[in-house]
């Protein structure tokens, strides 16, 4: 049996996933526009995106950080 139930953990619409995939993406394209030396300055994380549970939005947000703190040697040199 299918059905929805209130006060429960909220499901996604169809296509939400699609839709996040599609917003990162012009995230990246907009911040690499921008000449921001390819490191992502916007992050979307928590419940809203990658899953409501506690494990998702740590998951996401642990993918956020290890992603801001990454640095390229080029990157290393300007910031001197």
């Amino acid at each position: 049996m299918v059905g929805i139930w209130s006060h429960a953990i909220p499901n996604y619409p169809v296509g939400h996933t699609q839709n996040i995939r599609r917003v990162r993406r012009a995230i990246e394209e907009a911040i690499k526009a921008r000449g921001c030396g390819g490191r992502r300055a916007l992050h979307l994380v928590g419940s809203s995106f990658d899953g409501v549970g506690v494990g998702d939005c740590v998951t996401s947000s642990v993918r956020a950080v290890l992603n801001v703190s990454q640095t390229t040697p080029s990157e290393e040199a300007a910031s001197l």
